[in-house]
């Protein structure tokens, strides 16, 4: 059994495509988008 991609899940629409680019971007800014730690500042 193998794991399903994401487009055999959820079909692309105008949705989904505008969440990847702003994904997309905002990993270009801040790298991980989804650490997995959480670094205090104080």
């Amino acid at each position: 059994m193998s794991i399903p991609e994401f487009t055999d899940i959820v079909p692309s629409n105008d949705q989904t495509e505008a969440r990847q680019k702003h994904l997309e971007e905002i990993r270009e800014l801040v790298g991980n988008a989804y650490p997995n730690e959480l670094k205090r500042l104080y």
